[in-house]
């Protein structure tokens, strides 16, 4: 049975200086229509010690908030399969939880993790359409099968034309959450993304009851992607949930709007996110899979990303990054390596009501690296950093927005 623990400690957050790491921001300070006064400044930042096995792009990712009175980085390093835990005041590794791989208990084919406690770590096989909650001790509590009846396979190609089947995937940028003894995350269609008909499945979010093991999920593209071929990284999405209102956001990489769904999951409105500086996004032209023409087309385009929540200040933050396609690697894609092919981008501040308020831009140092695996809580928006020349410190930049009124 899954357990939950409500209880939320205070306490200070330290912050740890191994060395100043210089950095370009376009500070900002705008107005609006009543008169308002929004600035972004600069806050402390946090530096996380990685040890030897852990990279500082590591795909699989996930910030606690709580977690037995730590705020806490943790990282799945899936070679290793381990789930390593940095605590965020100290920025020490202080716990590593194994995932068994071989024997009767063993757990295969896992990348994203959600922990909600100590006694409740959600593991997602995707390529198995499972989702196993277990428990400190790597204990199966129960298992979660999330492949819907009736799905025809081609025996040949393992593949199906089934615009049902989906698998989950949550990290920094997509949400997980725990509410009412359910859970709510995002799926990833299980279609080939330069088909045209990925962008007409239903069912972008998906809600399991934890007891009956039902699910059922809503949620579509956008009319404006619909149709039309936007290649494996314009057609991503990503959801935040705002639980003080109980409704669901998604942001899709090709659309300069996001789309709001209410509590009981109708869609709800449409609201602008983006800047006057970012072009429209148009759909790729060509359906074929050449790697090096589909990686031009998605350099030259801005995309954006997660929308990260600051629930106590009651602001929103949104990716958008920029072009860049004189300076990039065909081979490589942000997706998989978060550090892959850096650009500037911007973020893009809605206030509690997803009205936009004010925006800035991160720039790329040449000896540095800013990417899109953030967080935010109390204290504003934490960006990743990693200096080019000490890859075993991962720094945490902070951002926070303050009305001048």
């Amino acid at each position: 049975m899954i357990t939950f623990n409500h209880q939320r400690r205070s306490f200070c957050l330290s912050i740890i200086f191994l060395f100043y790491v210089s950095f370009s921001i376009l500070g900002c300070s705008a107005s609006t229509d009543d008169g308002e006064i929004f600035e972004v400044k600069e806050g402390e930042s946090i530096a996380i010690k990685l040890d030897h096995q852990t990279s500082p792009a590591e795909q699989y990712t996930q910030y606690i908030k709580d977690y037995n009175g730590k705020e806490v980085y943790a990282v799945h390093v899936k070679n290793r399969a381990a789930i390593k835990l940095y605590d965020l005041a100290s920025g020490e590794l202080f716990e590593e939880i194994k995932i068994p791989t071989t024997g009767p208990d063993a757990i295969n084919s896992v990348g994203h993790f959600y922990i909600h406690n100590q006694d409740s770590i959600f593991l997602n096989q995707g390529l198995l359409f499972k989702l196993v909650l277990v428990n400190r001790s790597m204990e199966k509590l129960d298992v979660y099968d999330l492949m819907p009846d009736d799905i025809d396979w081609d025996p040949n190609t393992y593949r199906t034309t089934s615009t049902d089947l989906a698998s989950l995937t949550f990290d920094m940028k997509r949400d997980f959450v725990v509410i009412n003894n359910s859970i709510k995350t995002q799926t990833i269609p299980y279609l080939y993304p330069l088909d045209p008909k990925m962008t007409n499945v239903e069912g972008l979010i998906i809600s399991v009851d934890l007891a009956s093991k039902s699910f059922y999920k809503f949620g579509d593209f956008p009319e404006e992607m619909k149709n039309k071929v936007w290649g494996g990284f314009l057609s991503l999405y990503f959801l935040r949930e705002n639980s003080e209102k109980g409704e669901s956001i998604l942001s899709f990489a090709a659309s300069e709007n996001i789309f709001v769904y209410n509590n009981s999951q109708k869609f709800n409105s449409i609201y602008y996110a983006s800047s006057n500086k970012i072009k429209k996004i148009s759909h790729y032209v060509k359906s074929d899979p050449v790697q090096e023409q589909e990686m031009d087309y998605y350099m030259n385009m801005p995309v954006y990303g997660g929308i990260y929540h600051d629930e106590k200040n009651g602001y929103f933050y949104r990716i958008a990054k920029y072009p860049n396609g004189d300076n990039y690697d065909p081979y490589k894609s942000d997706f998989l390596d978060p550090m892959a092919n850096p650009r500037d981008f911007c973020i893009i501040v809605l206030d509690k009501d997803y009205k936009k308020v004010t925006e800035f831009d991160i720039k790329q140092p040449k000896d540095g690296v800013y990417y899109d695996m953030c967080f935010a809580n109390e204290n504003g928006l934490y960006i990743p950093y990693v200096d080019l020349n000490n890859e075993d410190v991962l720094y945490f930049k902070n951002f926070k927005v303050y009305d001048t009124k």
